[in-house]
């Protein structure tokens, strides 16, 4: 519980400081909504992107896209 705390003021702060966009990678071709669950955590309100295995781009959720890793 404190560790999970303390990463999530992290995040927090670091977001803040450096303007950092919400990016996140999985090696799954699937990808959920659960996976980007933290981008709320962000000073962006949850814009961003995940990078994954999955062929096609496309939208996750209304601020969050899919991107292909074979497109990077």
């Amino acid at each position: 519980m404190y560790i999970q705390r303390t990463a999530e003021e992290l995040v927090k702060k670091l977001s803040r400081q450096f303007k950092l966009p919400d990016v996140e990678i999985k090696l799954s071709s699937n990808p959920t909504r659960s996976m980007v669950k933290n981008f709320d955590l962000i000073e962006n309100k949850g814009k961003g992107a995940l990078i994954c295995l999955k062929e096609d781009s496309q939208f996750l959720t209304d601020d969050v896209k899919i991107v292909p890793a074979t497109s990077i």
